[in-house]
């Protein structure tokens, strides 16, 4: 008969050892306190079952353990060593990047199955969901390095996706890296990496052919149970959205079509999350609601494009379809907001910013002399948008009508008509043009307030002291009142 072992756990409080030599005693513990200990047993545990003594195949030690165990013995508090944990992460990075290149750095630690969920059966990384987690905060940072070419943003969002959580297992899950033989990509150095096999992703899209990403979004707004998210007190966001919701997004999310032209897929995702941050704070004798949390789908949306540019096409698609699932979680968790689209695209106020201040006079020889104030003063509203937003303390400001900005250019030339309702299902698809971005920063412009020129911060800011008092965006979501069509009062 086989002796049972007695369950024990691996990281447990630090205590001191039951023997000591009674004229070397070990070092002394003070300043340690409960919040220092309770990030210090997550760190180990996270560092366990993440990663193995060895980061890679070169031998490169892992010191995480060691280092927060010394740091702790020393006193150090809960913030302290948690940026020291990011900070090995930094150094792990910075040499993997350093020796690998960026392409083969995103397909092994983002895109991998052993990064995903390993064969070997132990406990799965979960990359690609944690460089999605916290509002996509990993991806945006890798995104500015692979747009701007600093491997420094690049290490800094992989050192974050390390540490963050892996938080959308129901989204993102094990089955899109289920194959038996790894998928040889174009790069043939990226042969000891296990990347998605191609006919499983198609598989799961076999149904999706030709869906539209604004053809899910109107099912979505169809669907009742789609609509009554409501956090529980005490809870956390993204924890509540995945416990409520997180199987029927997952249902939504698989309809969209990755397939095709990968190109015409982002440009989708772009025209999507434009629509729904731009078209559902706007109403009509109210002041603009620029929600928060649905503006980092569109800046984030920028970065689709680099992020595209550097792996393969099976990795690329599994990027995208994750994106799309997890911004579409964002947008339940925000009270799933409805969208009049024929309104927005038929008030004429907003393809030209009423710029406050004193303004010059415009000389009767001036080209456009004779036409509105407006028109003439800011002939390009665009000029005036870029200044007042160079001059906003908040720093999602300039991210948002960069973005913006850059859509325009893109397409702008889109007419009425390019989309329709009759082949993506949304309603008033057919008033949608290219004016969208335009539209949707005027509006962003006017409820941040126009500094430079004059307004209050005080007056457009979320408070008084701190952050707040220069943060411009809104960030209670829009939520019906019980028993009521009309929303709840809205934070401005």
């Amino acid at each position: 008969m086989t002796p049972s072992i007695e369950p024990f756990e691996l990281f447990p409080r630090p205590t001191r050892p039951a023997s000591e030599l009674r004229n070397l005693p070990l070092p002394s513990r003070l300043g340690r306190t409960p919040a220092s200990t309770a990030a210090l047993l997550d760190i180990l545990k996270d560092n366990n079952d993440k990663w193995h003594i060895f980061f890679n195949n070169l031998k490169y030690h892992n010191h995480t353990p060691a280092t927060v165990l010394a740091l702790w013995s020393m006193g150090a508090n809960a913030d302290i060593l948690r940026a020291s944990y990011y900070k090995s992460y930094m150094t792990f990075f910075t040499s993997e990047l350093q020796t690998k290149g960026i392409p083969r750095l995103l397909e092994e630690y983002v895109f991998s199955k052993a990064n995903n969920f390993p064969s070997d059966g132990s406990l799965p990384p979960q990359m690609l969901n944690r460089t999605l987690d916290a509002i996509m905060h990993p991806m945006i940072n890798i995104g500015h390095g692979l747009e701007f070419n600093v491997p420094g943003m690049i290490v800094d969002g992989m050192a974050q996706a390390a540490i963050h959580q892996a938080s959308a297992t129901c989204l993102i899950p094990a089955d899109w890296w289920e194959a038996e033989d790894p998928v040889k990509t174009q790069t043939a150095s990226f042969s000891a990496i296990d990347l998605p096999n191609p006919s499983v992703l198609a598989s799961t899209t076999t149904k999706a052919k030709g869906v539209h990403a604004f053809t899910v979004l109107a099912r979505v707004l169809k669907d009742p149970e789609m609509g009554n998210f409501v956090k529980p007190r005490g809870a956390k966001l993204w924890d509540a959205i995945m416990a409520s919701h997180g199987a029927k997004l997952k249902a939504y999310a698989d309809q969209w079509d990755a397939e095709g032209d990968i190109e015409k897929k982002i440009e989708e995702l772009i025209w999507l999350w434009t629509l729904i941050y731009g078209v559902c704070g706007h109403e009509p004798n109210r002041k603009y609601y620029a929600e928060l949390f649905l503006a980092h789908s569109v800046t984030s949306a920028l970065f689709l494009a680099p992020w595209v540019a550097h792996v393969s096409d099976h990795s690329a698609r599994l990027f995208l379809r994750g994106y799309f699932a997890v911004t579409l979680a964002w947008y339940i968790g925000r009270g799933r907001p409805p969208l009049n689209i024929k309104r927005f695209f038929s008030d004429p106020s907003t393809l030209s910013p009423i710029v406050p201040g004193p303004h010059p006079t415009p000389s009767l020889g001036a080209l456009g002399g004779n036409a509105t104030p407006s028109s003439t003063i800011t002939p390009n509203p665009w000029l005036a948008i870029l200044q007042t937003t160079l001059s906003s303390p908040d720093e999602h400001v300039p991210k948002l009508q960069r973005a913006l900005k850059h859509y325009a250019e893109l397409f702008e030339h889109v007419e009425k008509g390019y989309f329709s309702a009759e082949e993506t299902e949304l309603e008033g698809a057919e008033w949608i043009d290219g004016t969208l971005f335009l539209r949707t920063a005027v509006l962003s412009a006017n409820r941040f307030g126009w500094l430079r020129e004059g307004q209050s911060l005080r007056e457009h800011a979320g408070g008084d002291k701190g952050y707040m008092a220069k943060f411009v965006f809104d960030a209670a979501g829009f939520f019906k009142a019980p028993g009521s069509q009309a929303r709840v009062e809205r934070s401005a």
